[in-house]
């Protein structure tokens, strides 16, 4: 009898250790759903397009500018940096259209192969139909959203540098948009585009970081 209370004792034992063993995988497994379940409510933003609607204030706004002219296998790039200042400058955003209005200053330098080549500053100021320089519409385009992902039809800046449109380069233009904590619009753009002219290859990839306050 000693020897089978014995067995029976070893048995139980095993089979208990085993039932936790099944509980603490049954434990891990329910631990990693809800990290995923986590991990995605993350990855959803805590904004929409929605927000977007209504009047926003540049609050700052930079730039960069890498363009490369390629023939016959040399290339010459040069490299345009700048920041905006004075921004008196507003972003007016409906569901699917935007008005820009207002003055801003930019400076801008310009390297190649590390050696500044050029440096300038400049002012931008819409006309209102009084002629008072500052007030009037600067821009004027229709925008769309996909995500986080912001397509319009021009640019929210306008300005140049040796001939060079900064604007990210006129036309249909993409950017990722954000309302922050301190909600706040951040428009990020990184865009590329080449074009060939007589073989001549020019490539130009811009990078323009904007910050927006709403009114």
């Amino acid at each position: 009898m000693k020897i089978s209370l014995i067995c029976i004792s070893d048995f139980s034992s095993i089979l208990n250790k085993k039932i936790m063993i099944q509980k603490m995988k049954f434990f891990l497994v329910c631990l990693l759903v809800l990290s995923m379940v986590a991990c995605d409510e993350d990855d959803e933003p805590s904004f929409s397009a929605a927000d977007l609607v209504g009047t926003w204030k540049a609050q700052s706004f930079s730039f960069s500018v890498e363009s490369t002219r390629s023939l016959n296998g040399m290339a010459t790039t040069v490299n345009t940096i700048g920041t905006g200042s004075n921004l008196d400058y507003v972003l007016e955003l409906t569901e699917i259209s935007f008005v820009t209005s207002g003055s801003y200053s930019y400076s801008a330098t310009s390297e190649v192969n590390g050696i500044v080549t050029s440096q300038k500053s400049s002012t931008v100021a819409g006309v209102d139909e009084s002629g008072v320089i500052g007030n009037g519409i600067t821009g004027s385009g229709n925008y769309s959203t996909d995500g986080i992902v912001l397509t319009s039809d021009a640019s929210f800046f306008e300005f140049t540098f040796d001939g060079i449109d900064l604007g990210l380069l006129v036309g249909v233009q993409m950017m990722n948009y954000e309302i922050n904590s301190e909600g706040k619009l951040v428009l990020t753009q990184n865009e590329e585009i080449s074009t060939t002219n007589q073989e001549i290859t020019y490539t130009n990839r811009v990078i323009t970081t904007s910050t927006w306050t709403k009114q």
